[in-house]
């Protein structure tokens, strides 16, 4: 029996001294909070600061993809008008050759003396049946 209150006086010493109260009292302080913290959450339906956080940290994430690929489509849109203006330039200048090339035949068929859709006429004498003026077979 001596040796159980010998214990408990220890235990009471221990208890009481002021490092170990202090423990105590932070740990039930905590402890209380927490409960209380759950309790309002649970019955207000409030998130927790670390799921508001957690939920606002994946919303910026979002939001900066979101930028990103706003940018890239911007980027892409810009690409897509400088193959268009080069199409169109290629087809412009396409049909300014065309029209350069009927000219420029055009200008042989006059040159070799016949029209640029008929058939094409030799200015040398034999090739239109005519003799060259030779002995003639």
């Amino acid at each position: 029996m001596i040796g159980l209150v010998a214990s408990a006086g220890r235990l009471w010493a221990e208890l009481t001294e002021p490092t170990t109260l202090t423990g105590l009292i932070i740990g039930l302080i905590g402890a209380v909070s927490e409960t209380l913290g759950i309790y309002l959450a649970r019955r207000y339906k409030v998130r927790s600061n670390s799921a508001l956080t957690e939920q606002q940290r994946l919303f910026a994430q979002y939001r900066r993809l979101v930028d990103e690929l706003q940018e890239q489509v911007g980027q892409l849109r810009g690409e897509v008008i400088k193959i268009q203006n080069q199409y169109l330039e290629c087809r412009v200048e396409g049909a300014t050759l065309k029209a350069r090339i009927a000219e420029l035949e055009m200008e042989i068929a006059r040159i070799e003396g016949r029209s640029a859709d008929g058939p094409r006429e030799s200015s040398r004498p034999a090739d239109r049946g005519q003799s060259d003026g030779g002995s003639g077979s």
